[in-house]
């Protein structure tokens, strides 16, 4: 049959396109054959073929233990395909009625997807209830465990702008990225976290661990002032949170971010009420009319957050 032979593979995935070789021989409707990549290859199983139509599936290791599902259409020497849940049919359905991805417009992954914990832990020897707790600007080295690009805070409760780590001064003066610890930040009303510029107007990224040392169960809340970020490129205000507690944030026209919190539920507050960036949560609320998020496509090339690898599409041709 036609899908017999030898095929080179290309899988696009969020980390990049995988190349991989495929050796296949039909049988009636059954398919076998095995699938190689990084100098590895294994059996495929569960292969059927039907036509011009074809699936199966393959376990792989690299990057990590998975189990990856194929369907494809045998076109001349091309075959074209996707994994049987690809991200794109299931927003497409979504699109098209409420009804057809069911009530809740959840999309559906090629595979379940887990997230590692961050470490939001302040630095060793710091000491929690020793730490300053005032709001206005905040810069990195104010203590004497936390110094050089590290900044370490108690509870912050008024408006703060983060500072990126300024040295030097004249010709010899240099800005770079900085790492906040905060315990708790709680900004209700107009308060509002703000993102620091470095002396020439540009900007770089800052990092902010919120600990939460006692476990209060809201260790962020972002009220109305929401979040200023002038430069709208999320990657220069990234927002990590390890616990479980809740966290309450507001949207709006600078409010560009990641918020990294796999373990924690997230609702986003108030009417037309924006997230520009990224968010990475156990659940996420949006709450008010017209509340959204907006990815920024540029973080795939900026960050990259590791969990499990995922495929949403492939192309191969035969050889």
């Amino acid at each position: 049959m036609a899908v017999d032979g030898n095929w080179n593979i290309t899988m696009s995935t969020p980390m990049g396109d995988r190349d991989a070789t495929l050796s296949l021989k039909s049988a009636g409707g059954s398919l076998s054959g095995t699938q190689a990549a990084d100098g590895n290859s294994t059996e495929i199983f569960d292969g059927k073929v039907n036509g011009d139509d074809l699936s199966w599936k393959v376990n792989i290791t690299n990057p990590m233990p998975l189990t990856l599902e194929f369907t494809g259409k045998v076109s001349g020497d091309g075959i074209s395909g996707a994994t049987p849940s690809t991200i794109s049919s299931y927003v497409s359905d979504c699109e098209v009625s409420a009804t057809s991805c069911g009530t809740t417009y959840e999309v559906k992954l090629p595979q379940s997807v887990t997230y590692p914990t961050p470490v939001t832990a302040y630095p060793s020897g710091v000491t929690e209830s020793t730490l300053p707790s005032s709001g206005g600007t905040l810069t990195p080295g104010n203590t004497a465990q936390c110094t050089g690009g590290v900044g370490c805070y108690g509870d912050i409760s008024t408006s703060v702008t983060l500072m990126p780590t300024i040295t030097g001064s004249g010709p010899s003066q240099t800005c770079g990225p900085a790492t906040y610890y905060i315990n708790t930040l709680s900004l209700n009303g107009s308060k509002s976290i703000t993102v620091g510029s470095c002396p020439n107007g540009t900007y770089q990224p800052v990092i902010v661990n919120i600990v939460d040392v006692n476990n209060s169960g809201s260790p962020l809340s972002v009220g109305g002032g929401s979040v200023a970020n002038a430069s709208l490129n999320p990657a220069m205000l990234q927002i990590q949170y390890a616990g479980t507690g809740t966290i309450s944030i507001h949207g709006g026209s600078t409010a560009s971010a990641v918020l990294y919190a796999p373990n924690a539920p997230v609702t986003l507050n108030g009417a037309n009420s924006d997230w520009y960036g990224s968010l990475i949560t156990n659940t996420l609320t949006l709450n008010g009319n017209g509340a959204s998020v907006h990815y920024d496509r540029q973080l795939l090339n900026s960050l990259q957050t590791l969990g499990n690898w995922t495929m949403d599409t492939f192309t191969w041709s035969k050889y």
